[in-house]
């Protein structure tokens, strides 16, 4: 099964870890939840400086949608413009200010990210920073996939192992966006 990626995407925070279950399509029994990092995610001046870690974005579509993606994106896949955000973008300007309770300063460009393919398993939990709420105070938050009776999403990277890969998707289970974050 593929999943594109959406040619836009809103930008969400960085993803600093993550409890992820393998288990390859067809087979029953899980392996042990594994504790997957997000290799060196750094932030300076804010959510400008990206380095080594992993983007958490969205389609602007994916606020309040039945059955939204999550997308984690490597920064080797990314090239940030830091643009004033051109009116065109009013369903991702909508999507931001939901998603921060702000207008959005820059918009980000991205180079097409290879397509996230290969069926891994589950996601449980997720650990992310991000400024949402916040105008720049930068807040770890942490979302149990499994909290109030929920069932963890399925996750899908472009390789076969999350440490090769430079995307990744979180799709299903009981998982939703909204302006109270990942819920």
């Amino acid at each position: 099964m593929s999943y594109p990626i959406p040619n836009t995407l809103v930008f969400l925070g960085v993803a600093v870890e993550a409890d992820l279950i393998h288990m390859p399509q067809g087979e029953t029994d899980c392996d042990k939840i594994q504790t997957y990092q997000f290799f060196n995610t750094h932030l300076k001046g804010g959510m400008n400086v990206l380095a080594d870690g992993w983007i958490m974005a969205c389609s602007p579509k994916a606020f309040d949608a039945k059955n939204p993606s999550l997308y984690l994106l490597r920064p080797k896949s990314v090239r940030i413009d830091f643009d004033a955000p051109q009116a065109h973008h009013k369903t991702p300007m909508e999507a931001f200010f939901l998603w921060t309770q702000r207008d959005p300063d820059k918009t980000l460009m991205i180079n097409q990210p290879p397509p996230a393919n290969k069926y891994y398993g589950y996601i449980t939990s997720i650990n992310y920073l991000s400024d949402k709420w916040n105008d720049g105070d930068i807040v770890e938050y942490i979302h149990d996939f499994w909290e109030n009776d929920g069932q963890p999403p399925s996750i899908f990277f472009d390789k076969q192992y999350p440490e090769l890969s430079r995307t990744a998707e979180i799709v299903g289970g009981t998982m939703r966006l909204s302006e109270d974050g990942i819920i």
